[in-house]
C-alpha cells in the first residue's frame, strides 16, 4: 500500500497544528489551514515537469530573449513559428506563445495571479556564475547576481527577467537538497515572506 495526500483550504481561527489520525491541519501565514487528508491507496511518482508555456506580450522580443537563453543551457528547438518558441532537453520544455490581440504588449507582473517565476536546475554550481555572465551579455535584467540563499543547504542562484518582465531563475542545490533527511526548506518559503 502506498499513501496519497489531498488538500484543501479552511479559514484558520488558531496558531495551532492540530493532527487527527488520518488528518492533519496545519496554519499557513496567509491565515488559512491547509488539511491534508492522508488515504491509502495507488500512487504515482512523477518524473520531473514535462513542459512550461508562457505568453509573451512582445513575441518577438521574448522570441529573440529566448533563442538565445534556452540554446545556451543545452535546449533543443522543436518548434519555431509565427506565434510559438519551444525547447526541450535536461528532461526540461520551455516554451512561449505569442499573446492573443487583447494582451499584446502586456508586462508581466511579480505577484499577480499566475506564475511568479520558473527556476531552471543547473548541474554545477559553477554553471550558475557561467550563466550570468550570459545573462549580461544578453541584456537581461539581472534581479540578483549569483549568491547564496537558505532556501536548501548550498541553494546558490541567479534571479533574472525576460523582456516582458517574466521572473527566471537558474540554481544549483548540491546533493539531495530538501530531500536529505532531516532538511526543512528555509528563506521566504519557510515564513511566508516569498514575494519579491
Amino acid at each position: 500500500m502506498s499513501t496519497s495526500i489531498g488538500c484543501r483550504n479552511m479559514v484558520s481561527t488558531s496558531s495551532k497544528t492540530f493532527d487527527t489520525g488520518a488528518q492533519t491541519l496545519v496554519e499557513r501565514t496567509n491565515g488559512l489551514f491547509v488539511e491534508l487528508v492522508i488515504a491509502e491507496g495507488p500512487s504515482m511518482e512523477i518524473n520531473g515537469v514535462a513542459h512550461t508555456f508562457i505568453t509573451a506580450g512582445n513575441f518577438a522580443a521574448a522570441r529573440a530573449f529566448y533563442g538565445q537563453l534556452l540554446p545556451f543551457m543545452g535546449l533543443a528547438i522543436v518548434a519555431d513559428t509565427v506565434n510559438t518558441f519551444y525547447c526541450v532537453g535536461g528532461r526540461t520544455g520551455f516554451g512561449i506563445h505569442a499573446p492573443t490581440e487583447e494582451y499584446a504588449g502586456q508586462r508581466f507582473r511579480q505577484g499577480s495571479v499566475g506564475l511568479h517565476h520558473h527556476c531552471f536546475r543547473a548541474r554545477e554550481r559553477a554553471d550558475i556564475d557561467e550563466a550570468y555572465d550570459f545573462l549580461l551579455k544578453i541584456g537581461a535584467r539581472i534581479v540578483h547576481a549569483p549568491r547564496e540563499d537558505s532556501f536548501a543547504p548550498g541553494y546558490y542562484s541567479v534571479l533574472f527577467e525576460d523582456p516582458d518582465g517574466t521572473r527566471l531563475e537558474i540554481n544549483h542545490v548540491p546533493g539531495k537538497g530538501l530531500l536529505a533527511p532531516g532538511t526543512e526548506i528555509g528563506g521566504g518559503y519557510a515564513d511566508g515572506t516569498q514575494n519579491g
